[in-house]
């Protein structure tokens, strides 16, 4: 995945579920150049599947004592950042679930700017609250949802085809 601003390229590479690698590009540097950046910390894997890589309630949690943040004074245009895939976390009393990102910062004699990278789901459907749409008990009615689980799971099932 890509991610391209005025002043930042940023070519985003998955090592795998809990490595990320940042490759960037500067567009404005020059020698006094420093970046910073600060993600959450990495999601929590227990030994069970449902208690894993749940979002943390609050921002303090996710940001406490945190690997993924740090200062780099870049003697060329282009740099690494490899952190620890970070996890979500919750605002507004549990109400919005912000998906992982990172803040980058750049300052320097010409620029004085921070972005916001998302880098997409640690782990799908990993929730503490329900979602926005289930307002009420009457969600689970027949007549709220046009298929049955069983003909979502045969309309989208895998099927090897004859070669």
């Amino acid at each position: 995945m890509i991610y391209e601003s005025n002043n930042l390229k940023i070519n985003i590479l998955k090592k795998d579920n809990r490595n990320i690698v940042l490759d960037c590009e500067l567009k404005d540097w020059v020698k006094d150049t420093t970046v910073s950046y600060l993600a959450c910390q990495e999601p929590n894997y227990n030994q069970s599947f449902s208690g894993s890589a749940l979002p943390f309630t609050n921002y303090s949690m996710a940001y406490d004592n945190t690997p993924n943040r740090g200062i780099i004074k870049p003697l060329v245009p282009n740099f690494s950042i490899n952190l620890k895939f970070p996890n979500a976390y919750y605002s507004h009393l549990g109400t919005n679930l912000i998906m992982p990102h990172v803040k980058i910062s750049i300052k320097n004699k010409n620029l004085d700017m921070s972005e916001i990278i998302y880098l997409g789901e640690v782990a799908p459907f990993r929730l503490l609250n329900y979602p926005k749409t289930r307002t009420s008990p009457l969600f689970y009615q027949k007549k709220n949802s046009q298929l049955s689980q069983e003909s979502k799971l045969r309309k989208n099932a895998y099927h090897q085809k004859d070669f």
